[in-house]
């Protein structure tokens, strides 16, 4: 602020220009400053959060500690935090491509070459490995499936 810029006289309560000159202390800055940015402020409104400084202190000792503002920290962890839900969803959509293709490997009959008896028996084996093996996929899928609710006593089947 220069001299030569406007002044204005206020009358204040004495509680408050305390305060005011106690924040100003603690923010290095004239009680005019100290004013001026908090004018400032509320005029950008709710959309711009105040000039918070977030201090990031590092676990190891002996790491030198960060300092960045709010907005700075927060838009910088809301990208980290999305990278990281994207790379957990790339994952999963690469383990369910894989559990898919593992899963047509089970179903999937190889086509035998007729050479007569013995390639006949080899099919017939795999036919009911392959029967066995859907069987025993509805004994589980059955097995998780909840219990149908049981019978009413005063159903007119008990009567």
């Amino acid at each position: 602020m220069a001299r030569d810029d406007p002044q204005i006289n206020v009358r204040l309560p004495a509680t408050l220009k305390e305060r005011l000159e106690l924040e100003a202390l603690t923010n290095n800055r004239s009680t005019t400053a100290e004013i001026v940015a908090r004018l400032e402020q509320s005029f950008l409104g709710p959309k711009h959060p105040p000039n918070i400084v977030v201090r990031l202190e590092a676990f190891p000792y002996g790491t030198p500690s960060i300092e960045v503002s709010l907005g700075t920290f927060l838009r910088d962890f809301s990208t980290t935090l999305k990278e990281s839900v994207e790379s957990i969803r790339q994952a999963e959509r690469i383990q369910r491509q894989q559990a898919r293709a593992e899963a047509a490997k089970d179903y999937s009959l190889e086509p035998a070459a007729d050479d007569g008896p013995a390639d006949a028996e080899t099919a017939d084996a795999a036919a009911l490995e392959y029967l066995e093996m859907r069987q025993r996929k509805n004994l589980q899928r059955r097995a998780r499936a909840p219990a149908p609710p049981p019978p009413d006593a005063d159903s007119e089947d008990n009567k």
